[in-house]
């Protein structure tokens, strides 16, 4: 069966370098699911609403990013 896993990243306003950054919250969605004992198929979305915000003044974060991937392990 299908596993998700939803996480949110939440960071108030602060000051930084004599600016005041934002507060900002950046949410990921991952899921898993099992094809076999040995295949494994996984993705991920990291910034699911393609939030611009910095954590370090002058540093802005990627946008959204989308990853996928199998994995396999034999049986031994």
């Amino acid at each position: 069966p299908w596993q998700f896993t939803a996480k949110a990243r939440y960071a108030g306003s602060r000051p930084d370098a004599g600016k005041t950054l934002a507060a900002s919250t950046v949410a990921d969605l991952t899921g898993r699911d099992t094809i076999s004992r040995e295949v494994k198929v996984f993705g991920r979305v990291e910034n699911l609403f393609a939030r611009d915000y910095e954590t370090v003044y002058g540093y802005r974060q990627p946008g959204r990013g989308a990853f996928v991937g199998l994995s396999w392990q034999p049986r031994i």
